[in-house]
């Protein structure tokens, strides 16, 4: 029970100051502070599922996400939509007029949806150790393609674009990468081309 934090982790790309995360400094909600509105809607159904969870049954679940990046490391590309964040993390990175939230726009009317916008899939695992219950092993396997391959997949077009207009409405439209009006549209369009082209 209480409060769960991170104690131990390997990585291998993508997860940040890794020594910033581990130990009594971060909580579940500090870990998660980027996720808006984590405490008011996410904190006690995580604490919830965290209580319930037994050795003998491990769980599942995914997560998705979109970006203007197609590699799994640290890259400025991978911060294209957040300049603040791109200038701390790469301060020597050169701006460019396909950086911000503007030349993404223009990244997605030079090459289109498909070629340059990514989504990002995690398959991940919670199991609590026999020996040690108070101890929760989590992981992490993180796919990332260009957003073309969804091509001849209508069926999987269809369920992004129900969850691209669910986390519209929802405070997830910044943490989703879909803030930007524009870009949610241009996105919809392309989800629904791909629909339409395999009717």
């Amino acid at each position: 029970g209480g409060d769960y934090r991170a104690v131990a982790a390997s990585v291998c790309f993508s997860f940040g100051d890794l020594p910033k995360r581990i130990g009594d400094a971060h909580s579940m909600a500090q870990l998660h502070a980027k996720v808006d509105n984590y405490d008011r809607d996410l904190s006690n159904p995580v604490s919830r599922m965290m209580a319930a969870l037994k050795h003998t049954k491990p769980i599942w679940r995914t997560n998705w996400g979109l970006s203007f990046c197609g590699s799994l490391h640290p890259t400025p590309d991978r911060y294209a939509l957040n300049l603040e964040k791109r200038r701390r993390v790469f301060p020597n990175a050169a701006e460019t007029m396909w950086d911000g939230v503007d030349g993404c726009v223009r990244r997605i009317q030079e090459h289109g949806c498909g070629q340059a916008m990514f989504v990002k899939t995690e398959y991940q695992t919670l199991r609590r150790l026999y020996r040690n219950p108070d101890y929760v092993l989590f992981t992490v396997r993180t796919h990332v393609d260009p957003l073309s391959k969804l091509q001849g997949l209508p069926r999987a077009a269809a369920l992004l674009a129900d969850n691209l207009r669910l986390a519209s409405q929802i405070d997830f439209r910044k943490y989703k990468g879909i803030d930007d009006p524009r870009i949610l549209r241009l996105l919809l369009e392309y989800l629904q081309t791909i629909q339409a082209d395999s009717a």
